[in-house]
Formats: structure tokens, sequence, C-alpha cells
């Protein structure tokens, strides 16, 4: 290819590029550092940038708004550049190629909730200045600045529209390799062009060279990003917006994950069943179950019982005449039974006639089990069916005298029944004559979703004293809807809060923990991620506070920090346990 039509490619290229410039992503990223005139941590652009010649996979963010591009870290940690952009020093440096939306004297304050975002991804790797202010500024006025490189070598700078040089000292915004690269002197940015070689800027002061870029989006492209010294075509685009969007982000981890403790017997045969004639009860304690000798009697079906419609390895759903309590925060306004001996809160759970202890610590759905292949779909004189009753808050679901599958006499008929207490959540199992014939036999109770496996135990040894089992707990998690516009709203909605949690807070500060602080011994495994400024109470059945962000304009940019805590006693030896963080950005 000539060099003319060389050219005119990429030219073409480049105008389309510039043509595509977009205003800001509040895809920020993670926080990599804050404060005056520091130089933070080396970090990962994500994929090889060209530029200059050659190319980069890493960079040195300074607050004072400019990278130097690296290909690993430096032998000492490179200048910060205090505290005036000077181009004669961006074209000698040796640390690496410097890239500048913005060099000045920046400050990035605590109080300001100042901070350097870095997202790095394959396609994209985003820098963003957020709410930083000139370093002594008697406004205090904050503002953003962005920065976006591309695998291709384009380059993105873009400004909030309240962009403005306030104190004395020179501005400078830019490009060079560096490395003693020669000055070709300043550019006009804003009204676009192309450079004469791969170093680009323009110098702005607070008097006669006023900033132009604010509310601007500005997009540079080389011509030739791995050939030196290629030109460089450049323009801007209007992006005019004070404060980028309201948004909510979350980070951290909320406490504590805690494993169902499920217990079950598995009897190999159906004639080592050793429960015939004999009860268990269930006693729902709010953390968990404390299994007792049966403390109710096998009641009768009456003429009114529906006998329900099941077919051989099947299931079908009864409704309750109100909520049931189960585990340790479910509520269940039906049961779903099924033909093979369990009953569970919701559909879901295996319908197999062949008990297996994988499957009945995996269920989905919490569930009390008397499994084996039963067959209430018989049509042989004399078989039984399953039946369900609710009278006085009990409801009562019986296999009345179901015939085992392959059964061909009386013989093998089952009579067993669960009775569940609406009220409280307690469960009893009434077994009365059982068959020996058939498959194996499983009986236990299991939460809904994966626990760990603790071993078949024999229940009618343990009866006579007490089975403890608690109820799996998912950590505590604080949701956000809504957004914080002038006058808007957000709903901060603690989830995974156990049921018997009578109470709750949410706290809220300015200082973001993240990674969270450790609660220590009595919280283990959960984090502070902010400094509780202030604390709002919520009471149970609530979960959460609503957010009002105030009116007008003055508050744009402020980044809130929220977490929540619930009171959930025997769970933590404080008793409490907290949520994963949120970040509430105050914004247009």
């Amino acid at each position: 290819m000539s060099n003319t039509f060389r050219a005119l490619a990429l030219g073409l290229v480049a105008s389309a590029a510039l043509a595509q410039s977009p205003c800001f992503d509040t895809n920020y990223g993670i926080g990599v550092g804050r404060g005056d005139d520091i130089t933070l941590p080396l970090q990962v652009i994500g994929f090889a940038f060209p530029f200059g010649g050659a190319t980069y996979t890493d960079f040195y963010p300074s607050t004072n708004g400019f990278i130097y591009l690296r290909n690993g870290a430096a032998a000492t940690v490179p200048s910060s550049l205090c505290c005036t952009g000077v181009a004669a020093t961006m074209l000698a440096n040796t640390v690496g190629p410097m890239i500048c939306p913005y060099w000045t004297d920046l400050n990035l304050t605590i109080a300001n909730s100042g901070q350097v975002y870095v997202n790095s991804t394959a396609s994209v790797c985003t820098i963003t200045w957020f709410n930083t202010i000139e370093y002594a500024e008697a406004t205090n006025t904050r503002f953003h600045l962005q920065l976006k490189l591309y695998p291709s070598g384009q380059i993105e700078f873009t400004y909030t529209s309240n962009v403005l040089m306030r104190t004395s000292g020179d501005c400078v915004v830019g490009v060079t390799p560096g490395n003693g690269a020669a000055n070709p002197g300043a550019s006009d940015l804003s009204i676009g062009g192309a450079s004469t070689t791969d170093t680009l800027y323009e110098i702005f002061n607070n008097t006669t060279l006023q900033c132009d870029l604010a509310a601007q989006a500005l997009t540079l492209v080389s011509t030739g990003p791995l050939t030196p010294g290629s030109p460089i075509n450049y323009a801007a685009g209007a992006c005019p917006i004070a404060f980028p969007p309201a948004f909510n982000t979350n980070y951290g981890t909320g406490c504590v994950l805690l494993a169902d403790q499920s217990f079950y017997e598995i009897f190999a045969t159906s004639a080592a069943f050793d429960l015939s004639n004999s009860a268990m009860t269930f006693l729902n304690a709010g953390t968990g179950y404390v299994t007792l000798p049966g403390l109710t009697t096998f009641v009768a079906p009456s003429a009114s019982a529906t006998t329900l419609a099941l077919g051989d390895d099947t299931a079908v759903a009864v409704p309750l005449s109100g909520l049931m309590p189960y585990g340790r925060s479910g509520l269940t306004g039906a049961l779903t039974v099924c033909s093979n001996g369990l009953v569970s809160v919701a559909a879901g759970n295996t319908t197999g006639f062949t008990p297996s202890v994988a499957t009945f610590l995996n269920s989905p759905q919490t569930a009390w089990w008397c499994q084996h292949d039963y067959n209430p779909a018989l049509t042989t004189a004399g078989a039984g069916r399953v039946k369900f009753e609710e009278v006085a808050g009990v409801a009562y679901v019986t296999w009345d005298a179901v015939w085992d599958f392959g059964g061909t006499t009386a013989a093998n008929a089952n009579t067993f029944q669960f009775q569940f207490e609406l009220a409280t959540g307690n469960v009893h199992v009434v077994w009365q004559t059982m068959s020996a014939l058939g498959n194996p036999r499983l009986v236990g109770f299991s939460e809904g979703g994966t626990s760990a496996d603790p071993g078949s135990i024999d229940i009618s040894a343990m009866l006579p004293t007490t089975i403890t089992g608690s109820y799996g707990l998912l950590p505590l998690g604080l949701t956000a809807t809504g957004t914080a516009s002038p006058g808007g709203s957000v709903t901060l909605t603690s989830t995974n809060m156990p049921a018997a949690s009578p109470f709750g807070l949410v706290a809220f500060g300015l200082l973001k923990f993240n990674p969270g602080l450790p609660l220590g011994i009595s919280m283990p495994g959960c984090f502070q991620y902010n400094e509780a400024s202030a604390t709002v109470l919520f009471l149970a059945p609530s979960t959460g506070t609503t957010f009002t962000a105030p009116t007008g304009t003055a508050f744009l940019g402020v980044v809130i920090q929220a977490q929540s805590a619930v009171y959930a006693p025997g769970v933590t030896p404080l008793g409490f346990i907290s949520s994963n963080g949120i970040e509430i950005t105050l914004g247009t």
C-alpha cells in the first residue's frame, strides 16, 4: 500500500473514532487511592496499549491528574509532580510516556469522597479522578476527570462542566512519549486538528489561558500508534454534565454463612426400619429444631379429609390457611407432598423412589422426609391413599394404609402422618404400622440448599434425648433501589435477615473501609465498611430505611457509605451480624 493510501486509510479510521467519543462511564471500578501529591501504586491496563512506537501494560496514576505508562514497576516510585503543570518537565521525563488529562495541583480529599478509580478490562482501561479539587481552592469546588485507553491506541479525556482553573499555576493537558521529546509548541485542543508529532499539549491558567474543555470529551487518535512520532488527530465533543448520573455500588461481603445442620437416618432395607408405632417432634426454636420424642399422637383422617390426586412418583401442592414459618427465616403458604414420603415447603425437590443421601443433602427446598417407594395410585382393593386436611391450625398429611410399590396384600401397607403447626412451625411425625417390604427408607429433615453430611444417626436410640439441629443462614445483605439525584430517594433493604431478628440498623458514613475492618471475636467473619457517623434504627418487620438526597446542586458528587446490621441472637457472640457495604453517589 502506498504511503498516500496508508495515510488516507488511517485518517478515515481516526475520523470514525473521533466521531464516537462518549461521555462519562460510571462503572468506575476499584478505588486505588486518594490524597495530595501522591503517586499511587502501579496498575494494570488490561491489554497492551500502543503509544509512541511501543506498547505498555501498566501505569502509575498521580493524584495530580496524569499517568505514567510502564511495563512493570520502576526502580523507585516516580514523582507525583507537584505543584503545577510544566510542558518541559513532561517532555523530558524518563519514567515513561505521560498522558495528562489535567495535570495541575489537585487534591483528592477524604472529606470530599475524593478517589482515583481504575476499571481495567480487555476492551478499555478507565481511570477516573473523582471529586477532585484544586489544592487550597477557596470554594472547595469538586469536579471529575476521566481518562480512557483503548487497545487501538485511542485516548479519551472527559471533563465535567465545572472544570475551571481557580488558583494560580499552570495546567497541562496532553500526551508525550517523554524521554527528551521535541517541543512542537502548544495546540488549541478544543478546536480539533492534527499534531505534527506524537507529542500534543495545551497549557491553561486562571488568567489569560482559562481552560475551555469543560463539559467536553476530547478524543486523541494516532495515525500510527506503533510508529514513533506518528501525528495525533484530536477533536472535542460536547459532554454537558456537571456530574455523572447518580448511582449505587456494592462492595464487601456480609456475614455470616452457616451451613444447615441436617440430620437423617438411612435404613438399608425396609425390614430394618425400627420407627413403627413411634413418634418424633421438631420444635421450632428460631435458630434450629429441638428434636424430641413425639409430643402428639396419630390423628385419623376425618371423612372430610382430601384424598390427594397423586400418581406413582409424583407430587402435588396443597394450600394452607395461613403462613407457616420454617427454617431460620422462611414462610410458606402451601406444602408440596410427594407420593414417596416427603413434604416440602415448595416444588423442586425429588419425586424419586430410591432414597439418596446426596439428593437429600442438596435438595433446593426445605423438607421433612420418610422417603420410600410408596404407590398411592394402586387400584387394588384395600390399597390406601395420601390424605390432607387442616384442623384448628394444624395441617395433617397422612399416608393412610398406602401400599409399597409392588405390594400385593394389606401386609404391605404403611400408615404414618406429618403434622404441621401453622402458628409455630413445629412439626410432628407419627408412625403407625409400617411394611417390611421393598426398598430402603430415609427419615430426616433438611433445609433447602446444600448442607454438610453429618452421617446417618440412629434416631430410635437418640430420641430419649434431645437432637438439636441449627438452620442454615445466608450472609446478611444490603440492597439499594433508586438513585440519589436531587430530591431522589434510595431505599436500603436488608436481605437474608433472620426471621427472629427484632430490629436492625443502617449505619451511614463518608469514609469507605474497603477492605473492611474485621470485627474480631465478638462478630467473627464480619466486617465494618464505614465509620458509622450516623445510624438509623428499624424495627421488624421493617427491613431497612430510605435515604433522601437533598435538593439543589450543592451536594452533587458527595458519596455516602451505608451498611446494615441486625440483631440475631446466638449467631455471633455479640448477637449481631452485618451486611456488605453500599456506596451511594449523589449525582444528576
